[in-house]
């Protein structure tokens, strides 16, 4: 979706009773604050009924691959970093850790302004901050396995509808937006170079077999090759075979 040249994310629920839009899907983390997440929950009142509107912000660590899950095992976590009753709304100020829409008022920036008009009165904005302490968004891809998930952590944006926060609520009125949180790395370059260096002793021999490891840099972008140098200095009477470095 694109609107006034700004592309905007837009994700609903099956049965059409929540829709999320945000301005954007990655939120730096700038060691000191997050990016705040700012987007819109439109409802639809003839699916919501009698029912709340929930929306919150979900962190999913997964370790161990699916396939593996057995006897009712589970190699996957998920928390609720923040998370809120949108509609009706609730008085008062939140109780949620990282809730930020009370200060929202009717609109906030461009996308709060222009969104909120075109949507109506059943669009209600919300704003979240990830914390600082939550880790960044990675995922590790097993070389040469199938898997149908990915070991690492994932955020999402929640929205579902339900009668009361611990119900359950029903699949198809469940909405899952995907976000990503990055770290802020600066664009100047950072002088040094990391090494680090061991040793190994043998009992029934004398001397040692030192090892050290140094990079090119101490910054690496995503796709970049990492150079390491390996200095192996041997002191004692055995064979260095084999150095192996991950």
């Amino acid at each position: 979706m694109v609107f006034n040249s700004s592309r905007i994310f837009k994700k609903s629920a099956l049965d059409g009773s929540v829709t999320i839009y945000l301005g954007k899907r990655e939120f730096v983390d700038h060691f000191t604050h997050c990016d705040p997440i700012e987007g819109i929950i439109l409802f639809d009142q003839s699916s919501v009924k009698d029912k709340n509107v929930y929306v919150g912000v979900v962190a999913i660590f997964r370790y161990g691959r699916e396939e593996d899950e057995i006897l009712g095992m589970t190699f996957c976590r998920e928390l609720y970093l923040t998370h809120k009753q949108i509609y009706p709304r609730v008085a008062g100020p939140s109780s949620s850790t990282g809730d930020k829409s009370e200060q929202l008022g009717t609109a906030n920036g461009w996308l709060h302004e222009k969104l909120l008009k075109k949507l109506g009165a059943d669009a209600l904005p919300f704003q979240f901050e990830l914390p600082c302490a939550s880790p960044v968004s990675v995922t590790m891809i097993p070389h040469g396995l199938e898997t149908k998930d990915t070991c690492g952590v994932r955020y999402y944006v929640r929205c579902y509808v339900a009668s009361s926060p611990t119900e359950k609520p029903a699949t198809r009125s469940v909405v899952n937006l995907a976000i990503r949180k990055i770290q802020y790395a600066p664009l100047w370059p950072i002088v040094g170079q990391p090494s680090a260096s061991t040793h190994k002793d043998f009992p029934l021999s004398t001397g040692k077999v030192f090892l050290e490891a140094t990079l090119d840099k101490k910054l690496y972008y995503h796709g970049e090759e990492i150079n390491v140098s390996v200095l192996v200095q041997n002191y004692s009477h055995k064979t260095v075979k084999h150095v192996k470095v991950s």
